[in-house]
């Protein structure tokens, strides 16, 4: 039985083209087996899934609770690992931490130490050193788990998380965690479905903080 295949891409938009389905290109493919990829014979799976530290990914799937048919590394894009301030007010610039900076990078900055100290404190706290090293804050805030450091830390700090596609401010991205949210709305549609076995049952992301889809539901909204 193969492992996944993996991807390296050099650029952001090789990385987005990837998640969207295309092939990966020799240079991003890095020489590494292909395995049983989504191009592959059988393409089974959870489909593409980032991969920056891989501290909680590669956890999971040693554990069988992730299955992807395709890692894309972020570790080489250019850009990603950036701590910086910018903005063009003097008074208030704003603090910027790209997606694949480590814990570890986080907590040496001098930057976060001047600017937010409570973050590099917090981010030299994170578990061991082990993880500081490897471990994303984009990777934790994925991740998503109610119980890790980031999703309080950018919550208090009422940071601004920046993705492709939008803007998502802390206060409205909710920590609960995907699993368990979609565990709840299973239960409702569950629930529903014991008083009308017909009825159809849809959930719609707004704000489109969370990308869920509960297993019951009959159709999902975006």
């Amino acid at each position: 039985m193969s492992g996944p295949g993996y991807a390296r891409p050099g650029t952001l938009a090789e990385a987005l083209a990837l998640a969207a389905g295309a092939p990966p290109t020799v240079d991003a493919a890095d020489g590494i087996d292909s395995g049983d990829g989504p191009d592959g014979a059988d393409g089974a799976g959870e489909g593409r899934l980032w991969l920056a530290g891989g501290q909680s990914l590669l956890a999971a799937m040693r554990l069988g609770l992730a299955s992807p048919a395709l890692l894309i590394d972020l570790q080489a894009l250019p850009g990603l690992r950036d701590i910086r301030l910018e903005g063009r007010d003097s008074v208030m610039p704003a603090l910027t931490l790209g997606a694949t900076a480590t814990h570890a990078s986080i907590a040496a900055s001098e930057v976060v130490q001047r600017f937010a100290p409570g973050l590099a404190a917090l981010a030299g706290g994170i578990a061991d050193e082990q993880v500081r090293q490897m471990g994303t804050i984009g990777g934790s805030l994925a991740h998503n788990d109610p119980a890790a450091c980031w999703p309080a830390g950018v919550l208090a700090a009422g940071a601004t998380v920046l993705t492709d596609r939008r803007e998502i401010p802390a206060d409205i991205v909710r920590w609960s965690g995907a699993r368990a949210v979609s565990g709840f709305i299973d239960a409702l549609i569950a629930e529903v479905k014991t008083i009308d076995p017909g009825l159809l049952c849809s959930f719609g992301n707004f704000p489109t903080t969370e990308f869920l889809r509960p297993r019951l539901a009959d159709f999902d909204c975006w």
